[in-house]
């Protein structure tokens, strides 16, 4: 059996309710890609994984873990620092602008990160002010109380 489909009153749209079996082979799936692009390294059987995962989900009907995040070309689960490399960049100004168009001084940032598969640049756009002190580390100054002086 697979999924069956409700109607939700007054929307109008349909929300689909998932059997067991379904998702418990949706979560083996999704074990199954973490594990080969993570801990196997092997890259063509996580796109594989990948993509039947992602084939899986979209037959059902439903989106995937919004903290899985997967390559838009060869559908890989990226992880940083094991399959993908993650690179933040500036907004570039736009040389013209035209008055009616709406102010982007909110967005700043641009989050790329680049599959080591496929070497598609997977691009976040939109990201806020800020957003890179939130991801990163503080930084330590080096403390000048331990330096001995002579004068």
């Amino acid at each position: 059996g697979g999924a069956t489909t409700r109607d939700v009153s007054g929307s109008g749209r349909k929300q689909r309710r998932i059997n067991a079996k379904t998702t418990l082979k949706l979560g083996h799936l999704q074990n199954l890609a973490v594990w080969a692009a993570a801990e196997s390294s092997i890259p063509p059987l996580a796109a594989f994984f990948g993509e039947r995962l992602a084939a899986t989900m979209e037959a059902v009907g439903t989106r995937s873990d919004p903290s899985l995040f997967i390559c838009e070309r060869c559908e890989t689960i990226l992880q940083p620092g094991n399959n993908c490399t993650v690179r933040i960049e500036t907004n570039r100004p736009k040389k013209k602008k035209k008055k009616n168009e709406p102010s982007s001084d909110a967005i700043q940032n641009v989050v790329v990160s680049r599959c080591h598969f496929c070497s598609h640049r997977n691009v976040v756009r939109g990201t806020r002010r800020g957003y890179l002190k939130d991801i990163l580390p503080p930084k330590l100054k080096p403390s000048t109380t331990g330096r001995v002086e002579t004068a």
